[in-house]
């Protein structure tokens, strides 16, 4: 039943693209296995964000939205391919997204302190960002279109079934770092209910951007503006709170 499930939830595009090594780099992980990742740098960065990238895309195609980010929010942006998507060999599984998300932001912290680094998800890749926020100390954690469990985005149950992949619920109860997040209220594909009840659960909430006329794959583009306006104010109290005595202290939250 859990490969089943796998195969239904892993979607990845076409993998051809061209490797441009002037933007493009390849990480080792400790497998084996080579992780193709983005690297948007920016002269002065305030941040550096770890962006895990939805479902049915690769890093070519979110390369530009990186940029945007770059270039709007003044961070130095990484994306990554999960194994299985774009020229990265080997299969995609819960465990093996956990693991490259883990790999790059490892390699990550030879450049930037832990301190400097937000992690950053969008649909599928809320769930590597929120695995990875339970285990190290990165410094805020945005989550965009978040999803509780992957049966759960189809299936509307109380109970969280042995097989389910992918459980945002749980694991979001392990985050310690400053957390905003995003949902547009029309999503077909995540109900709008499941960003609400993460923000509920979630233990050091910022805040959130509710957006009332957003699906699930439109915030970057029709709802941009509202996005990265949301995005910077965050950004602006992680530098505010920067040298307090906790780096995961609770901010002033904004609604």
């Amino acid at each position: 039943m859990g490969m089943l499930v796998s195969k239904v939830v892993f979607q990845p595009p076409d993998p051809q693209y061209t490797i441009d090594y002037k933007t493009y780099t390849i990480v080792q992980s400790p497998h084996g296995y080579s992780i193709p990742v983005s690297c948007v740098f920016h002269q002065k960065p305030r941040f550096v964000i770890l962006y895990s990238h939805g479902n049915s895309e690769n890093i070519q195609q979110v390369h530009h939205w990186c940029e945007v980010l770059s270039q709007s929010l003044r961070v130095t942006v990484f994306a990554y391919d999960y194994r299985g998507y774009g020229p990265s060999r080997g299969t995609p599984t819960e465990k093996n997204v956990f693991s490259d998300a883990h790999t790059v932001y490892q390699y990550m912290k030879k450049f930037y302190p832990d301190t400097k680094i937000v992690l950053f998800g969008r649909s599928l890749g809320c769930a590597p960002s929120i695995k990875l926020a339970g285990m190290v100390p990165a410094r805020g954690l945005i989550l965009e279109s978040p999803f509780l469990t992957c049966v759960k985005t189809v299936l509307n149950t109380g109970f969280t079934l042995w097989f389910d992949m992918f459980r945002n619920e749980t694991n979001i109860r392990r985050c310690k770092q400053p957390t905003l997040i995003i949902h547009g209220k029309e999503d077909q594909v995540v109900p709008f209910a499941h960003g609400q009840q993460l923000l509920a659960d979630c233990p050091n909430a910022w805040g959130h951007l509710w957006l009332e006329k957003a699906g699930h794959n439109d915030i970057d583009s029709v709802h941009r503006k509202e996005l990265l306006q949301k995005i910077s104010f965050y950004l602006e109290d992680l530098e505010l709170s920067e040298g307090s005595e906790s780096s995961h202290r609770t901010l002033r939250k904004r609604k």
